[in-house]
């Protein structure tokens, strides 16, 4: 019945499992099928970083179980405060800990794991913004003095360090992750050819 009121369309397997019920499952177990798959996705770093935020997350909740009428609004911010005023973290720190948890949230809700009434994430609830940070460039002379820091002979790795902040200088920003994996064979002629880590894109 609830289902001929919908708009949406429910399949016969989405209405016979909202019948019949399954395997229980809460917040943390939906959490693990989340990493379970950046695993098997091989996206390893993504799923180092998640783990330690979801790992936080169910260290504040202080239990194994956690059903997702549970994960309210009051909830979130007692853990956003947390994480801002006990543990010092940046606020842009914190928005990436309450986007890991509206992602499994989202999970549950397209596999009818959690419902859409007791989301405790959007307008009049937990809002997720992202703070504005002020960035400022290098001006020319202070890139000339990293140029030129081979004068100064510092030591080895700080060296290092200079030349692979250079080398992302000079490709216009390439990210870390992907200035480490860079090879010799990944210079064809007066071009770089690289993959992206984050976005699997080819960048030439």
């Amino acid at each position: 019945m609830e289902s001929e009121i919908k708009e949406d369309y429910e399949s016969i397997s989405t209405i016979k499992k909202k019948i019949i019920g399954k395997k229980k499952t809460d917040f943390f177990i939906v959490a693990d099928q989340y990493l379970d798959n950046l695993l098997k996705s091989e996206k390893y770093r993504q799923y180092n970083t998640q783990k330690n935020r979801i790992k936080k997350f169910k260290s504040f909740v202080g239990k194994q179980d956690l059903a997702f009428r549970e994960v309210s609004v009051v909830l979130l911010r007692k853990f956003e405060t947390c994480l801002l005023h006990e543990d010092k973290k940046a606020p842009r720190t914190v928005v990436n800990y309450l986007m890991v948890i509206r992602t499994v949230y989202n999970r549950a809700i397209s596999d009818s794991q959690a419902s859409k009434g007791l989301y405790p994430l959007g307008k009049g609830k937990i809002q997720i913004k992202f703070p504005q940070s002020e960035k400022i460039g290098l001006s020319i002379d202070e890139v000339k003095l990293l140029e030129n820091s081979n004068e100064l002979s510092p030591p080895q790795p700080q060296q290092h360090a200079v030349n692979l902040c250079l080398l992302s200088f000079y490709f216009t920003g390439i990210r870390f992750g992907d200035l480490l994996l860079l090879k010799w064979d990944d210079f064809k002629g007066e071009r770089l050819y690289y993959r992206m880590i984050r976005t699997k894109n080819m960048i030439r």
